[in-house]
């Protein structure tokens, strides 16, 4: 059952809700006829047909009553007993029945949010096969691809595909929609568009058609957001011409919540005395607000001198909190300069350290190969020498031999 709720609740977010009671259902009218409080069951009576002493002391035994021994206070005690069970009874079948009907009622009300939904989008694809330069702006939006800043062309239908598409786009931080004739209801879309997306820093809704049911809703989505620093809603029926003050009322009393939104347009938006009431009420529990147009909506002077001052001293805050962020700033980046420059120091002092051991190492691999090549070249003048040595002993001992050779062939020369 609660994941039933969940997921009406959620489909609620997407239903135009003012037009659900307009739906009808087949039916509909049976269950909201159903009877409730119609009972034909009339109570038992002792008199109706006439009961004797004796039954009527058996069915008091029957209920756990004794006798009295009377039979007109018999008659009484029994007959007050029927009654009793009787409004027990008709009590029972008529909570039966409210629950019933009022499960029916779920059932059909539920049924009726799926057709709408179904309608609603429905009616949006159909609207979106209309506009091909709408399907490039949110395929672009989707992949994140499109420039910080832009103004798109939409009507109160296309722009509740936009609100979607805007939920988790970081491409977008300025997005103009001015002069859409967008209605209520888009604009409540996209007002719970801001609970989701975080990257919009400015959203223009001038001149459109929004009422009090947007203006409710970007109250509630900016109680949480934490990105937009500036809505525009100049010249929006945001009080349907003054009869229903409960946006600008959510309005202003989300002000005690944001601490982002630095300025708010609601020029000619006709919030009048109580809205401006509103405003004066929760803007000195804001901040970051340094910037609230209510001319042409109604103010008496006295509200609009008061919101002036406000805003002056929000300013003056701002300017403070800005020259201490720069003054802190400017610290920040003299310690990061020094902590580079003593960075910079120390990374010479080990690059020269680091050159002057690879030198030492250099030199020492080079007197190593020098070394080396000089044992060679003793190495090999010692092969040498050795060989010519070998070469004069080979060269000696071929010179004895043949010496011997001929005196011996000189001594046989004599014999003769």
């Amino acid at each position: 059952m609660a994941a039933s709720s969940t997921a009406e609740s959620e489909l609620d977010e997407f239903l135009d809700m003012e037009k659900l009671d307009s739906i009808k259902l087949p039916g509909q009218e049976d269950v909201e006829h159903m009877a409730v409080d119609d009972m034909e069951i009339k109570p038992m009576n002792v008199h109706d047909p006439p009961m004797t002493h004796s039954e009527i002391m058996r069915e008091l035994e029957r209920r756990g009553h004794r006798s009295a021994g009377f039979p007109d206070e018999d008659a009484r005690t029994l007959q007050s007993l029927y009654d009793a069970e009787h409004e027990s009874y008709v009590e029972q079948v008529r909570k039966e029945r409210s629950e019933k009907k009022e499960r029916l009622q779920k059932q059909q009300r539920l049924q009726k949010k799926r057709l709408l939904h179904e309608m609603q989008l429905k009616e949006e694809a159909e609207e979106l096969d209309k506009d091909s330069q709408l399907q490039v702006w949110l395929d672009m939006i989707k992949q994140n691809k499109t420039r910080p800043i832009a103004k798109i062309e939409v009507n109160s239908i296309t722009a509740r595909v936009l609100a979607q598409a805007m939920w988790t786009n970081t491409s977008l931080t300025a997005l103009n929609l001015a002069r859409n004739q967008l209605n209520d209801f888009s604009g409540v879309r996209l007002g719970r568009m801001l609970r989701r997306n975080t990257s919009l820093r400015k959203l223009e809704l001038d001149n459109n058609e929004l009422g009090p049911r947007a203006c409710a809703a970007f109250a509630e989505a900016l109680k949480t957001n934490t990105t937009l620093t500036l809505l525009s809603l100049e010249s929006n029926p945001l009080t349907s011409e003054g009869s229903n003050v409960s946006g600008i009322e959510s309005l202003a009393e989300m002000l005690t919540h944001n601490k982002t939104l630095e300025s708010i347009n609601l020029w000619r938006c006709n919030i009048g005395v109580q809205g401006g009431a509103a405003m004066v009420r929760y803007l000195p529990l804001n901040s970051t607000v340094v910037f609230l147009d209510v001319g042409s909506c109604g103010l008496p002077i006295e509200q609009t001198r008061r919101i002036a001052k406000y805003l002056e001293n929000n300013m003056a805050a701002a300017k403070a909190d800005q020259q201490r962020r720069k003054a802190d700033s400017e610290v920040q980046a003299r310690i990061l300069a020094e902590q580079r420059a003593k960075e910079e120091d120390e990374r010479k002092r080990e690059d020269t350290a680091q050159w002057m051991e690879d030198q030492k190492v250099l030199r020492a691999e080079n007197r190593r190969k020098e070394l080396e090549a000089e044992r060679l070249r003793l190495e090999e003048a010692r092969l040498k020498r050795e060989e010519e040595e070998r070469l004069e002993r080979e060269r000696k001992a071929q010179e004895e031999a043949s010496s011997k050779k001929k005196k011996k062939k000189g001594k046989k020369g004599k014999g003769k």
